[in-house]
């Protein structure tokens, strides 16, 4: 995304605890992630510590036995801690960009999922006090992935580098 859609990014995360604001970054990731627009993701909620989110079983995230597909799973799980993230750090400062994903998958999901990532032990307060002083860290985020019984199914691990645009050098 650009440094205008990160700056409109940023100014809907402010008022993502609204319905209204919800279906604005809605629409947004839709038109800026494109790859996610097929999977009907659902923002169910987002706030400082929890990012709460919907895959449907719909016939695009299904694989060959008719349940969810292990890499709709792990999508949900990434896009959950990717969100929280730029909801706690403004992304028209700091560049996140996903360096690790490893899913543990416990249970087929046979019915629509929902991720949810919590910021439990403060990570996210810990990694802006580390950028305030380095010019990057690294965090890694846990998203459960639950049935409709609310049972995990699966749990994401990603890692994050996090990182201030004025030390990014531009590729040419």
């Amino acid at each position: 995304m650009n440094q205008k859609a990160l700056k409109l990014m940023s100014h809907l995360m402010a008022r993502s605890e609204t319905t209204l604001g919800l279906k604005a970054i809605e629409r947004l990731f839709k038109f800026g992630i494109p790859f996610n627009a097929p999977h009907k993701i659902k923002m169910r909620g987002i706030s400082k510590n929890m990012v709460n989110m919907e895959i449907p079983l719909i016939r695009a995230n299904k694989n060959h036995l008719g349940t969810m597909h292990a890499c709709a799973i792990a999508t949900v799980g990434e896009f959950c801690a990717g969100v929280l993230l730029i909801k706690n750090l403004d992304p028209s400062l700091y560049r996140v960009v996903m360096t690790n994903l490893n899913v543990t998958y416990t249970k087929h999901g046979a019915t629509h999922l929902v991720g949810k990532c919590e910021d439990s032990s403060n990570l996210l307060t810990q990694a802006a006090e580390q950028l305030e002083n380095s010019d990057k860290t690294e965090i890694q985020l846990v998203t459960n992935i639950f049935n409709n019984k609310n049972e995990v199914c699966a749990k994401v691990q990603t890692t994050w580098q996090l990182k201030s645009w004025k030390k990014v050098k531009k590729h040419r």
